[in-house]
């Protein structure tokens, strides 16, 4: 039985790292493999996902227990993949070096990384701006893009004409998405606003069909393409608002972060281009599924991911 050691600076919150983390080792147990997971933090309420999977997690302070030898580290996160990988004691078969982003420094490429057998990033962009500064030339790559489970292509959901029930889903709200709420309340519109700032959730596809349209950005995007829900693009930087099949390639390059196009509106803004721009969304639900089962389908990328490593 192969071994791997994924590495994730913290598992405690729903946060897209930290739950791409529980995706991977559950994938890499499905698939046959003996799973450890190595964090700075453990807690709840992810911590009890993880227990509920059975997938073992080692801890800062019980290094001890990691065994001598993996046949893949999985290194996401510096800090947390340079403390494992300084505990001279340990071997590696493969080192694949996981970057999530290119803003924050716990995203950037661990001190080790001209030992990595291979680089696997979360889009186009982490990919171009990681190749701008570090000499990757001759380091086999893949781009792992967030993804969708099988499970939201069964969600079967009829669209009305106009959006009654919104899901805005945000670790990060920006003030004009907290007036959102109120603002819509007061049109008769219901938007609920959950994450790691006000009431966390596990993003799931009952959640999602629950609703008429979604707001959020990253890895939710996905999900709801893959389920047919309208997805509405806009965070902290802002963002283009509903994806289509016509702005989708171009707001994914950017992992659907809003940074592709950071147009900032006010509450009154954002309700008028949610309302306005519905129905165009929910007309081309179906195209974006199809496009979605081609480029989202988590089994298809899993095993895309198992082939690069081997």
């Amino acid at each position: 039985m192969p071994s791997v050691l994924i590495t994730n600076q913290f598992i405690a919150a729903r946060t897209g790292s930290e739950l791409h983390a529980l995706t991977l080792a559950r994938l890499f147990e499905r698939a046959g493999w003996d799973v450890t997971c190595f964090t700075l933090l453990y807690g709840y309420p992810l911590q009890g996902e993880f227990e509920a999977a059975g997938i073992r997690v080692i801890t800062l302070g019980s290094e001890e227990l990691l065994a001598n030898h993996y046949d893949v580290l999985f290194a996401q996160h510096r800090l947390a993949a340079e403390h494992v990988w300084n505990i001279g004691r340990i071997s590696f078969g493969k080192v694949i070096v996981s970057v999530l982003g290119y803003l924050a420094d716990a995203e950037q490429p661990p001190s080790f990384w001209q030992e990595a057998d291979g680089f696997v990033f979360v889009s186009e962009e982490t990919r171009d701006h990681v190749r701008a500064e570090y000499s990757l030339e001759g380091v086999p790559e893949m781009v792992f893009p967030n993804y969708a489970p099988a499970e939201y292509f069964d969600v079967t959901r009829k669209l009305p004409p106009s959006p009654q029930t919104v899901c805005a889903l945000s670790n990060h709200p920006p003030q004009e998405l907290r007036e959102l709420v109120a603002h819509a309340r007061d049109r008769n519109v219901q938007i609920d606003l959950f994450g790691y700032e006000t009431t966390s959730v596990e993003v799931t596809p009952g959640l999602i069909a629950g609703y008429e349209a979604v707001i959020s950005i990253g890895r939710t995007a996905q999900p709801c393409l893959a389920a047919g829900v309208p997805f509405y693009c806009y965070d902290q930087f802002g963002g283009p608002g509903y994806i289509t099949p016509d702005n989708l390639s171009r707001h994914a390059y950017n992992n659907f972060s809003g940074r592709s196009e950071q147009t900032k509106r006010d509450a009154a803004a954002l309700f008028s281009d949610l309302i306005a721009g519905y129905p165009e969304a929910a007309s081309c639900a179906q195209r974006l599924r199809d496009i979605a089962r081609d480029a989202y389908d988590l089994d298809a990328l899993f095993g895309r991911l198992l082939a690069f490593i081997d």
